[in-house]
């Protein structure tokens, strides 16, 4: 009985193995092949995450903008208050301190409101259904979707999913942030105009103050 000795490769067989490998590093090194599906869900993952730390930074910059806009308000409130502190009488100057009060109320209360805007939330936009994957479709990510799935289905829905429908799912909540952090930066824009407007109509009360004081 002869034992059946495993058959070696030969060294045209070898020759073409490692001839694949290097075609295959070289197709890798290409600029214009098509992602991987991990490279592509490691690629939309850097994606979110930067979006992600993006509003992070908005509303941790929109905070900032508040407290400098409290800042401001109570260095008016304390100037038009006590306007006498400069020499000026309060009836002197009663109809331009109020005139300025209004419009300086007015301005504040607006960019007020524009960093609500920019810090309110906006998670209509993650709940919204994905039309591309058709009516009735589970989601894998979705806080809508998978609230609302029994927990057993939504781990065998997992064990079943494929990298595909992975990609498209953070691809649509990175779509979705992007357009979050538009809208929220947009506002913020607003806010530090605000700041620059209400800073300079600050020293234009100061400045008025004291030239009116000087030459009493």
């Amino acid at each position: 009985m002869s034992d059946a000795s495993p058959a070696v490769p030969g060294p045209a067989h070898l020759a073409d193995e490692q001839g694949g490998k290097r075609l295959r590093k070289l197709e890798r090194m290409l600029d214009t092949r098509a992602l991987e599906p991990w490279e592509r869900y490691r690629a939309l993952m850097d994606a979110l995450d930067t979006y992600s730390d993006l509003s992070e930074q908005g509303d941790r910059k929109t905070r900032f903008a508040l407290i400098i806009m409290g800042l401001l308000n109570a260095v008016n409130f304390l100037l038009v208050a006590r306007s006498d502190v400069f020499g000026v009488m309060a009836g002197s100057l009663s109809t331009g301190l109020a005139a300025y009060a209004a419009l300086y109320a007015f301005l504040s209360l607006y960019f007020f409101s524009q960093a609500i805007q920019a810090l309110r939330p906006r998670s209509a936009r993650f709940f919204r259904d994905d039309d591309s994957a058709g009516a009735g479709a589970r989601r894998l990510r979705s806080m809508a979707h998978v609230a609302a799935q029994p927990p057993d289905q939504y781990y065998e829905f997992w064990c079943s999913a494929h990298v595909g429908q992975l990609c498209r799912e953070v691809a649509f909540t990175a779509q979705a942030l992007a357009a979050i952090n538009m809208d929220k930066y947009r506002a913020l824009e607003r806010v530090y105009t605000g700041l620059i407007a209400l800073t300079a109509l600050t020293a234009l009360l100061l400045t008025g103050l004291a030239y009116t004081g000087l030459h009493r």
